[in-house]
């Protein structure tokens, strides 16, 4: 019975779509992994990151806190590594993406974790 109705709730679904439902659920289930992990602090600056793993509506709280080291689109195959997070805030998170890495406290760390992605 539970497969019927699994089944009814993906019929209409199209390929590119179930792809997507499908990286979603890879997606939660290794944040729940890294999230288990963590002292729930931002590694660059200390503060305290959400404690809970859903929000209210089951959705993954807090997605912002998982900071690639490396990005997904350049090295997709370390999309699920856990050596490839960071636990960020929100501005640090910002900043490695889209600031002066090398400017931060952990780069030298995350330079260690994958050399062969950092060329200085």
């Amino acid at each position: 019975r539970k497969k019927d109705v699994k089944k009814s709730l993906f019929s209409n679904v199209k390929p590119q779509e179930k792809r997507w439902v499908k990286r979603l659920a890879e997606d939660e289930a290794f944040y729940k992994q890294s999230f288990d992990l963590s002292d729930h602090k931002c590694e660059e600056c200390g503060c305290q990151l959400p404690t809970e793993f859903k929000d209210e509506e089951g959705n993954v709280n807090a997605r912002w806190r998982y900071s690639h080291i490396i990005a997904k689109s350049i090295a997709p195959e370390l999309r699920h590594d856990l050596n490839n997070i960071n636990h960020l805030c929100l501005q640090h998170h910002t900043k490695w993406d889209h600031g002066s890495r090398s400017e931060m406290k952990i780069y030298e760390k995350n330079k260690k974790r994958l050399p062969k992605y950092f060329k200085d």
